[in-house]
Order: C-alpha cells, then sequence, then structure tokens
C-alpha cells in the first residue's frame, strides 16, 4: 500500500484493515496528520484537538491508523491541495553584465541596492 492508498482508507473507503507488517515502513503517522489537516478547516480541528494529544508519541502506527479511521467521518473526495513553496524567477543580468564587463553578482547587487528596474537596462 502507499501513503494514498492509507489516506483514501482513512477518510472514503473506511475498511478497518490490518497494517501489515510491509506498510509498517510506508506509513507516517507525521505525514498522515499533515495531509488530513490541509484537507479541510474541520478535520483540520479533529486532528488537532484529538490526535495530537491522544497519540503523542505516533509509536503505535497501527493505533494512530485505527483511530482516524474510526474518529473521522466519511468524507467526499477531494483534491488536497498540498502548500508548496513560492519560486522565484531569477532575472538574467548577462546581457546588462557583458555590456559594463562585470560579473552578474555585480550586477545583482547593483539592482538591489539602488532599487533598479532591469527592464530599462536591457
Amino acid at each position: 500500500m502507499t501513503i494514498f492508498d492509507f489516506l483514501n482508507n482513512i477518510t472514503h473507503d473506511k475498511n478497518n484493515n490490518e497494517l501489515d507488517i510491509s506498510d509498517y515502513s510506508v506509513y507516517s503517522p507525521y505525514i498522515i496528520n499533515r495531509f488530513l489537516s490541509q484537507y479541510s478547516s474541520d478535520v483540520c480541528y479533529i486532528v488537532n484537538h484529538t490526535v495530537n494529544n491522544n497519540c503523542e508519541s505516533n509509536s503505535d502506527k497501527e493505533f494512530h491508523y485505527k483511530f482516524l479511521t474510526n474518529t473521522l467521518p466519511k468524507l467526499k473526495k477531494k483534491f488536497i491541495r498540498y502548500i508548496k513553496k513560492k519560486t522565484t524567477k531569477d532575472k538574467d543580468y548577462s546581457k546588462c553584465a557583458n555590456l559594463h564587463e562585470i560579473s552578474k553578482r555585480e550586477v545583482d547587487l547593483y539592482f538591489k541596492e539602488f532599487k533598479l528596474n532591469i527592464e530599462n537596462y536591457e
């Protein structure tokens, strides 16, 4: 089973399957709690106030799994948007660096220090 199979079983299917020995390496209570808390604000509240208080050590994975399948109601299938880090587009200073015969790092420093707009210099 994958981590997504566990999530589907906890939230939608509600099959009380026992965890096999091979599933112990895949099942991570931290990741399960993280995905469930991003499902909705209600599920986040349930996870924060029940699971985090009752499953403090997260050492017993089978207890954590059974507790979640029995505690959470059957939910609709929903795409969970995982929060990602915002990426910034790196500006290309190569034309300006070649024109003034300085390094890209120095050009970047000048643009940041003097708050210049790069579009004016390309």
